[in-house]
């Protein structure tokens, strides 16, 4: 090989790497990666003598922990999180959405999990706002999400779609779908239950493959 054809040719596998150092050390955009429990659906029953009104009605909650990581070097916003609640009741399909709303400590939240005022006062730490994640980054909360007040015991199967809105995608994108029967009886008394996961489930009962250490 000509040593003229064979200098430029490291000369420019050298430049490419450079260029990736670069990028990868400077210029790699915002990739958002998440991670989170099984979230909580908690369905509070407030009394007549405690909205001062005239009949019960109730106030579905969800709580969840999440960490969301910044794996690129430029800055980035997680601007939103929801979850998007579809009820079948009886053949009729009815659509719920569940905002982020507060911040809150998970230890004292889980203490005074059945008194909603109670935990609203020790609890919170503040409202939702949008999080910026610098390069390289992370951060975990412990969110409460809300929406519309029920004025009756809503039953059937309530699917639960979990979406994030970033900067990443500039839209909303579905991170995982979850399932909970309603039934007349948990509407009582203030009543708690875990969302199991559907990827952990899957990931569980999955294939088991030898590790192979060569």
């Amino acid at each position: 090989m000509d040593p003229e054809v064979a200098v430029a040719i490291v000369s420019t596998i050298a430049l490419a790497f450079s260029f990736f150092s670069l990028w990868k050390a400077v210029l790699a955009p915002f990739d958002l990666e998440v991670s989170y429990d099984s979230p909580t659906l908690s369905i509070y029953r407030i009394a007549p003598e405690v909205s001062r009104g005239t009949k019960v009605w109730w106030i579905p909650s969800i709580d969840i922990d999440i960490t969301f990581y910044n794996l690129g070097r430029k800055m980035g916003k997680v601007l939103d999180l929801r979850f998007i609640g579809t009820l079948d009741s009886d053949g009729v399909k009815k659509r719920y959405v569940f905002y982020a709303k507060w911040i809150v400590n998970f230890h004292e939240l889980q203490r005074d999990r059945a008194d909603r005022m109670g935990w609203i006062s020790s609890s919170v730490q503040q409202e939702w706002y949008p999080l910026i994640l610098s390069g390289e980054n992370m951060r975990t909360v412990h969110v409460v999400l809300e929406g519309l007040r029920w004025d009756r015991k809503l039953t059937g199967t309530l699917d639960l779609e979990m979406q994030i809105y970033s900067t990443k995608h500039d839209e909303w994108v579905v991170l995982e779908r979850f399932q909970h029967q309603l039934v007349e009886p948990m509407y009582e008394e203030t009543s708690s239950f875990i969302l199991p996961s559907k990827l952990l489930e899957r990931s569980r009962s999955g294939s088991i493959v030898e590790w192979d250490p060569d």
